[in-house]
């Protein structure tokens, strides 16, 4: 059994590396507390010229009671009125997590836009941690300081061994001019133990997650049809206009203070927790990537100001001996944040300890206006765009030093240079390489962020994304049924198909809106067609309570049976290297026309994924051996047939 300590074999490595991997930790936490791991963003139901997405999304809305009120095993984020804190934001897509999901030593996957995504931070960062716990509202958020009633700290795990502990911290986005924001995990504090004895407290906020990205910046802006709406964490990525206001100390975009400031409170009392356990700590570092990059700057920022009235302030009253005047700063992919002089002070009053990496090319950091043409060669148009789309837009300045690094070695061209684990590529590249000797090959070499174009490609990691030495197996056959049962997989799974059924069934969910007005879609009208679409979700509700033996093979035999049925009897064939279907006529195919035959097989996924948590003396590999089934596991989110080509012939190119 391999031993789980906090020491490094071959030293601790550059905490430009450290900090870049827990920022990989935020993102993972978030990703496990999601409830709907197959279809968080809600993209399955995104099909062409329909409602349905509208229609799911509104029927979440109108049944957060289907949630439990928050307590051990159940803290439930997304909507206000999930949480119980106030009435419901309607704008804004119900993303719904639970943090008493998250486990920081286990991976983390769910579906993300067009891929599978799978996540885990390396081992020298999650191993050493015992304590998990979620400091969270428990009542109306307010615009004042400390913003509330206090929150409270609720302990969601304990692995029983290790020196660290961590808090995760609530926060909201997707606030617009006061209005009520989307609630979720922005962060957690980290007590990080030194191989001293000493610690280091460690804020990291995470950076804005949503799916389908075009489709969130196109609603979430506020142009001329449409008031801000859908991903809450894009609203707030584009409310660049600038403000003054004393929490900061200066002029800065209204969107990343004002979730700044709703996630300060849980902030502070996950910060005195720690305090109140192992007092101060020996150094504190502020960390975060893309949103998560602003509001650590903005942190800092606020940490600075030794104001009356400051938030900043009030830590160094509250905490005293903490080491608030040699905090550092890592903002990895960071926006433009604020005015000229805002930005200029900062950096200027915390001089050589705020650094700010970003991989060449990154649209996000190079519009802002600290980026010189001279750095790019090329001329901001990315800063413009923004500047005359987004709500009072002021693409800005950057807090931090700019340290631009070179796109990695083996990146393929359509992989975004502002992914994270990209950043982490090449800062092994500029930071490590001549460190050999001191960073051992097990953290330089770890794959800790992966996409994967079907699900059975994530179980045997083979990724579409960059992958540098260690093999892509966050998610693996023998671990995946434990983050089934953690995720409550099946209670879940049964309230997304309730939900569903409604909504596939429904007229108005194949009507396509228009600035011209509402059209009936072509022979949708069909009440036998309708009501074939809600059968086959009702084959699948059935399915939820029909798996009552414990014989492997009468297990399988009945899910792939059902499966078959849900997928109106079709037969998987292959063409071009993509799933197509030939149904056998009439109706079936025409409500598979109707649903899609990628939205039947994601849900025949669901029910396999179910049965697994369900039934433990089965494994993935007795479902695969039945072609209905191995149909599913082998679904396509999008069309990534170009992007696994250019992979292989990058692979070929390096002789991999």
């Amino acid at each position: 059994m391999r031993q789980r300590s906090n020491a490094v074999v071959g030293g601790e490595p550059p905490a430009i590396l450290v900090n870049c991997d827990l920022c990989t930790l935020s993102y993972q936490n978030y990703h496990q507390s999601a409830i709907w791991p197959l279809d968080p963003w809600y993209e399955i139901l995104a099909r062409g010229a329909t409602d349905r997405r509208t229609l799911f999304m509104k029927a979440i809305h109108q049944n957060v009671a289907a949630f439990p009120a928050r307590g051990p095993g159940a803290l439930y984020g997304g909507p206000a009125g999930i949480a119980g804190l106030v009435a419901s934001n309607l704008t804004l897509d119900p993303v719904v997590t639970n943090y008493a999901q998250i486990r920081p030593r286990d991976p983390a996957w769910n579906a993300d836009g067009a891929v599978f995504l799978g996540m885990k931070a390396a081992d020298y960062i999650v191993d050493p941690i015992r304590h998990v716990s979620v400091a969270h509202h428990n009542g109306d958020w307010e615009a004042g300081f400390p913003h509330g009633p206090n929150p409270t700290v609720t302990p969601v795990h304990d692995y029983g061994s290790g020196s660290d502990e961590l808090i995760a911290f609530e926060g909201g986005t997707g606030s617009f001019q006061g209005s009520q924001a989307a609630w979720s995990l922005m962060g957690f504090v980290l007590k990080r133990t030194n191989a001293d004895g000493t610690w280091t407290a460690h804020i990291v906020f995470r950076g804005s997650r949503s799916g389908n990205a075009i489709r969130a910046v196109l609603k979430s802006g506020n142009g001329l049809l449409n008031s801000p709406e859908g991903n809450a964490d894009w609203i707030t990525d584009l409310a660049t206009g600038h403000k003054q206001d004393t929490y900061v100390g200066g002029k800065a975009a209204v969107g990343f203070v004002d979730a700044l400031k709703r996630c300060w409170g849980t902030l502070r009392r996950a910060l005195l927790t720690l305090d109140g356990k192992y007092g101060a700590p020996n150094g504190i570092h502020v960390a975060g990537h893309s949103l998560g990059a602003a509001l650590a700057a903005l942190c800092c920022a606020s940490i600075a100001q030794n104001v009356v009235g400051a938030p900043g302030h009030n830590l160094r009253q509250v905490m005293p001996a903490w080491p608030w005047n040699r905090v550092q700063g890592f903002f990895y992919a960071v926006p433009p944040v604020g005015s000229e002089d805002f930005c200029a002070r900062i950096n200027r009053d915390l001089a050589g300890r705020l650094i700010a990496p970003y991989v060449a090319d990154d649209m996000v950091v190079e519009c802002s206006k600290s980026v010189s043409v001279f750095q790019t060669s090329k001329a901001g148009f990315a800063g413009w765009f923004g500047a005359k789309t987004t709500n009072g837009g002021n693409t800005g300045y950057t807090v931090g030093a700019l340290d631009r690094l070179p796109r990695p070695q083996g990146a393929d061209k359509g992989e975004n240079s502002h992914e994270l684990y990209l950043i982490r590529a090449s800062i092994i590249d500029k930071y490590c390489a001549s460190r050999t000797m001191a960073v051992a090959p097990r953290i330089t070499r770890a794959t800790c962020w992966a996409m994967f174009a079907t699900f059975a490609d994530m179980l045997d990691g083979r990724a579409v994304s960059l992958v540098r030495g260690e093999p892509a197996t966050m998610i693996t056959p023998a671990n995946l049924r434990a983050t089934l049962v953690n995720s409550g997989f099946d209670r879940h799974f049964t309230i997304f198909l309730q939900a569903l059924q409604g909504v596939v069934s429904n007229l108005d969910s194949y009507r396509a809106g228009g600035v011209m007005g509402r059209s009936k879609a072509r022979g949708m009208a069909r009440p036998e067609l309708l009501a074939l679409a809600a059968e086959r979700v009702g084959v699948a509700l059935a399915m939820c309570d029909n798996v009552d033996s414990d014989a492997t093979q009468v297990i399988c035999d009945t899910v792939a049976t059902q499966v078959a049925a849900l997928t109106g009897f079709s037969v998987q064939t292959t063409l071009r290297g993509r799933p197509k279907a030939a149904a056998e006529g009439g109706l079936a195919l025409e409500a598979d026309a109707l649903l899609g035959q990628d939205f039947n097989s994601r849900i025949g996924l669901g029910l396999i994924l179910r049965s697994l948590q369900r039934k433990p003396g089965t494994a993935v590999n007795n479902y695969a051996q039945f072609p209905e089934l191995a149909a599913c596991l082998r679904v396509n989110l999008g069309d990534v047939e170009k992007w696994q080509k250019q992979q292989a012939a990058r692979r070929a190119q390096l002789g991999e």
